[in-house]
């Protein structure tokens, strides 16, 4: 009887003194955002999957079931427990199926999958064109302002340089009229000096 409890205890020893990364090697997913099975009624333009443990790489690949197509991320990024994969616009509406791996701190292999669908209203769709849409005018806008300002500026120039010549023109006039003026005053100064002689 000592020597079976003996041998238990030492069992029980033995098992509470191994790692406990050997008992919990993979990492897990713990939650997806999306949530799995969730209808998401706004733009979703990220997809992100939580582990229990550190990853030291993964993927995300995303195919619209839908349409059949897969849709391919702007970028994909490991950081700690996390993957997130990021798309450079929203989602379209329908029904998606994520499926994602990854390589644990511990070397090992895991993957998975999950679904959601993106049911967003086609109001706030059409908002967020209107959004983007005011941007573009916004930009145009900036432009033709910019372009305005400039042409104004070359404008008053212009008038500016027309303005220096008139009035450099009109200078002009007026010494000539002047100068003819007394060279006329001259002229009749000589003849009636010349009359008065005679």
């Amino acid at each position: 009887m000592k020597k079976t409890l003996t041998g238990f205890i030492l069992l029980l020893a033995f098992m509470l003194a191994l790692p406990t990364n050997l008992a919990f090697a993979h990492s897990h997913q713990e939650s997806t955002s999306p949530s799995e099975h969730e209808e998401v009624t706004e733009p979703v333009d990220e997809i992100s999957v939580t582990f229990d443990a550190g990853i030291a790489t993964g993927d995300i690949e995303v195919t619209n079931n839908t349409t059949n197509e897969e849709i391919e991320p702007a970028s994909v990024e490991v950081e700690s427990t996390v993957i997130t994969a990021q798309f450079d616009e929203p989602l379209p509406n329908g029904e998606y199926i994520v499926y994602w791996e990854n390589i644990g701190d511990d070397t090992h292999h895991v993957d998975g999958e999950f679904t959601f669908t993106v049911n967003v209203p086609e109001e706030e769709l059409e908002e967020e064109g209107t959004a983007e849409e005011d941007a573009t005018n916004e930009d145009a806008t900036e432009e033709e302002s910019t372009d305005n300002a400039s042409e104004q500026e070359t404008n008053v120039e212009d008038e500016q340089s027309e303005t220096d010549n008139a009035d450099s023109g009109s200078a002009v006039l007026w010494i000539s009229i002047i100068l003819a003026v007394l060279f006329i005053g001259g002229l009749i100064a000589f003849v009636v000096s010349r009359k008065k002689k005679k």
